[in-house]
């Protein structure tokens, strides 16, 4: 007789675990003085109290990005309050030569020469969660379009 008690409190809690965050689509475009921003990494950080892990979507050539939401695949921004971060994917490491601007392969340079570095088109403060101007983000449940115009 003490089996039954002990095995109704283990059926009780046996789907007690956590339950997965309720995801939303989001899109958007990432301006500079009103120009579309191409190669920009959006990330999408969940503050204290939203739960869910970061999600990021690169813009296309129209600074447009968007992230989808399929609930059963786990995929989506996480319903709640985000720092949104962003991040210059062009910047990383060119070539010596630099790179054809028609077909992106890289042109050959000059023997021994180093890569170059490209400055980032966005303040390196929107890359860091800590200093970020895009705080207090509130993504519902429905989703939104979230433009960003960087300053």
């Amino acid at each position: 007789m003490r089996l039954i008690p002990i095995f109704a409190i283990t059926v009780l809690f046996a789907g007690c675990g956590p339950s997965p965050p309720q995801l939303a689509p989001v899109e958007g475009a990432v301006t500079l003085g009103g120009r579309p921003l191409a190669n920009i990494e959006v990330v999408f950080v969940p503050e204290a109290g939203t739960h869910g892990r970061d999600i990021a979507a690169y813009t296309d050539a129209d600074g447009r990005y968007r992230i989808p939401h399929d609930q059963a695949g786990g995929v989506g921004v996480p319903v709640g309050v985000h720092r949104v971060l962003l991040r210059d994917a062009d910047m990383y490491l060119v070539p010596p030569g630099g790179v054809d601007a028609e077909s992106g392969e890289p042109v050959p340079g000059a023997k021994n020469a180093k890569p170059a570095r490209k400055t980032s088109r966005v303040p390196l403060a929107y890359g860091d969660a800590a200093k970020t101007p895009l705080r207090d983000t509130e993504v519902p449940a429905g989703g939104r379009t979230f433009d960003i115009e960087v300053k």
